[in-house]
This record gives structure tokens, C-alpha cells and sequence, in this order.
């Protein structure tokens, strides 16, 4: 079933397979090859799933990449793949705190809100 979600989203078995790829890179925190792999999306023209791209918006933030997490969420909100939902955008609010960069913060919260997630009250209370 969700193959067939996936093939009618347009997604052939190459781009899931290269998904799979990425998302496995990204958990295994292999930075040269998660390059590697996003390079060849680029070039290649494949689209993001759900799961590589969750995974690889985590990879940026855990490598301190919070602006490569930032904008390939905004890249992400303007198609209509998928619903981004509002935990991506909690966990670079965190990531942002953690490294105590209240310029990102900002950043990230006025991207939430452009892409229609209100700041809820967890989102308040990271930005404080």
C-alpha cells in the first residue's frame, strides 16, 4: 500500500532506494557519504521522502549545521510532498537553544510561523 502511496506521489524504486541510502548515511553519521548522496540528489533531480529527509534535517543539526537543517526544511515546506508537521521545527528550535544561538532561534520560529505552524506553547518556551 504505501508503495503504491509512493509511485502515485511519483517516487520510482531508484528514488527510494537512494532514499534509503541517504537515511542510512545520515543514522550512521557518515558525513562524507551523506555528502556524497545529497550531492547526487541534487544532480540527479530525486526528491526527499519523508524519512531521508527527517533523518537528514537531524544529521545537520547533530553536526551543528543549523542553517543546512533550516534551509532544506524551508525548501521542503514549499512543496507539497509531505506535511513538514511541527516536531522538525521543535527540534531545530532545541538545537538552536543548545547552542545558544537566539539569531537562528528567531529564524526558526519566523519560519514555523510562514509555513503555518503556530508557535505552540512548547515552541514559546524554547524561544524564551
Amino acid at each position: 500500500d504505501i508503495w503504491k502511496e509512493l509511485t502515485a506521489a511519483g517516487f520510482t524504486a531508484t528514488d527510494q532506494t537512494y532514499c534509503s541510502m541517504l537515511r542510512a548515511h545520515c543514522i550512521a553519521k557518515d558525513a562524507e557519504n551523506v555528502q556524497v548522496w545529497v550531492s547526487r540528489f541534487e544532480w540527479e533531480g530525486i526528491q526527499l521522502n519523508w524519512l531521508a529527509f527527517s533523518e537528514l534535517v537531524r544529521f545537520y543539526l547533530e553536526q551543528g549545521e543549523l542553517s543546512k537543517a533550516l534551509t532544506l526544511s524551508e525548501e521542503m515546506a514549499m512543496t507539497d510532498l509531505f506535511d513538514i508537521g511541527s516536531g522538525l521545527w521543535l527540534e531545530q528550535l532545541e538545537a538552536a537553544q543548545r547552542a545558544g544561538d537566539r539569531s537562528h532561534l528567531e529564524k526558526v520560529a519566523a519560519a514555523m510561523v510562514r509555513h503555518g505552524y503556530p508557535l505552540n506553547a512548547e515552541a514559546k518556551r524554547i524561544s524564551r
